[in-house]
């Protein structure tokens, strides 16, 4: 189940049977004081990725960058090498002193050797996967980052804006595309509030006049104002 940012015949945002639910922001403040202009100066990687984008859709004003800061990412990038390094480090001296008393190295020695250094490439692989995790809205369009996938698209061929009300991104924006595709922005999660600058409770449900809860970020309300506005609503 989700909950739809498309634009009714009253002009609000439509959410399948819920009006309003997702219209306006939550707060006083516009979503995502995470980006609206863009972090001043612009990180680097807001760079890069903005111009990638322009060459595939067309220039556009920034709207929306996340993650506001990567400082936690870097911390746990750091931590990850220090474990990994003082582990094989470890396991490197004790294969040493063993070669060094004369002994050969026992199979099963070895064995875990490679079992380790699988288990930390595997580790490593996940900490590349987790890290790729952007949204960028531009006046032109946008660029969702899950892991090793990217899609960018424009305004134009985005249907509407949903929040998703199950699963493990309750509350994540949905990007809904014209042929059907489906795409979840993790990072505009609650698990995300602290590099998004946001509270948690910014995340919590919206209870609407009927009682219903509704679950959505402040970023799916930035994404659903910034499709409005393409569409000249």
């Amino acid at each position: 189940m989700s909950v739809a940012g498309r634009p009714d015949a009253e002009g609000q945002p439509g959410t399948g049977g819920k009006p309003g639910a997702v219209a306006q922001p939550s707060s006083g403040r516009q979503p995502n004081a995470p980006g609206t202009a863009g972090p001043a100066p612009q990180a680097g990687w807001i760079r890069r990725r903005l111009r990638a984008l322009e060459q595939e859709i067309g220039p556009g004003e920034l709207v929306c960058a996340l993650p506001l800061t990567r400082v936690l990412i870097v911390i746990v990038a750091v931590l990850y090498s220090l474990c990994a390094g003082a582990v094989f480090a470890g396991f490197g001296m004790l294969l040493w002193f063993h070669l060094a008393e004369g002994f050969s190295a026992p199979p099963l020695l070895l064995v875990m050797a490679v079992l380790l250094v699988l288990f930390y490439l595997c580790l490593f692989v996940l900490l590349i996967w987790s890290w790729r995790r952007y949204l960028l809205v531009t006046t032109a369009g946008l660029e969702v980052v899950e892991g090793f996938r990217t899609v960018r698209a424009r305004w134009a061929d985005v249907a509407r804006i949903e929040a998703a009300q199950s699963g493990l991104h309750l509350g994540s924006a949905v990007v809904v595309l014209r042929d059907g595709r489906r795409i979840t922005s993790t990072v505009t999660g609650a698990r995300f509030a602290m590099v998004n600058g946001t509270r948690v409770r910014e995340h919590w449900p919206r209870i609407l006049p009927d009682g219903s809860r509704v679950y959505a970020g402040p970023a799916v309300d930035v994404l659903i104002n910034a499709h409005r506005r393409s569409l000249g609503l």
